[in-house]
């Protein structure tokens, strides 16, 4: 009986022992394939993260990638849109006041600018301020000489007055009488504004 109890100890012991074998190759693979997954895992996201640095840096790239308009390139390739009548006669009027605003060497100080006026209904300003601002953006901006340097300005725009309404009194004094209670709508065309760079090195 003894031997017997032995030998059956002994075999409870091995099967404990492989067991337990058994269980620690399993968690050590089981540990190894964790591993393994998290390296790809982290190997997937290093390469979806260089693509999209890469993809990033392409178009940063092409938006650095510009060129510089030069003004008959810029006229050539000025926007054409279709253009009503009216839209056509107020792109002449935006056009001259635009040379007239030249012509008197691009003055900043309002009371010094030509100015276009308008004597309105108030619900027409609306419809007025769209033709006037598609006008100047329509005209085609002249280059000029400022301390030895040619400035290129990128555009036209309007620049507008304050708007108010006409007293019969200030009407008469105009000699426009018929104009009182009208909204008065005052524009000049200017260059737009131009951001110079300055090295400081």
């Amino acid at each position: 009986m003894s031997e017997q109890t032995a030998e059956q100890t002994e075999t409870r012991a091995e099967r404990r022992a492989r067991e337990r074998n058994e269980a620690e190759q399993a968690a050590a693979q089981a540990t190894e394939q964790a591993s393994e997954d998290a390296t790809n895992a982290d190997d997937e996201k290093a390469a979806a993260k260089a693509a999209a640095e890469a993809a990033e840096a392409e178009q940063i790239a092409k938006v650095q990638g510009f060129t510089v308009a030069e003004s008959d390139f810029r006229q050539a390739t000025t926007p054409v849109r279709n253009r009503n009548a009216v839209q056509k006669a107020m792109d002449a009027v935006a056009e001259q006041a635009y040379a007239d605003w030249v012509k008197a060497d691009r003055p900043s100080t309002w009371s010094r600018m030509p100015v276009i006026t308008y004597f309105l209904a108030p619900e027409d300003v609306a419809d007025y301020s769209k033709l006037i601002r598609r006008a100047c953006d329509a005209v085609v901006p002249e280059s000029y000489e400022k301390d030895g340097t040619t400035v290129e300005p990128s555009g036209v725009r309007a620049r507008f007055g304050k708007q108010f309404t006409l007293t019969p009194k200030m009407a008469e004094k105009i000699g426009k009488p018929e104009e009182a209670g009208k909204t008065v709508l005052a524009w000049g065309a200017v260059d737009k504004r131009i951001v110079q760079n300055h090295d400081d090195n």
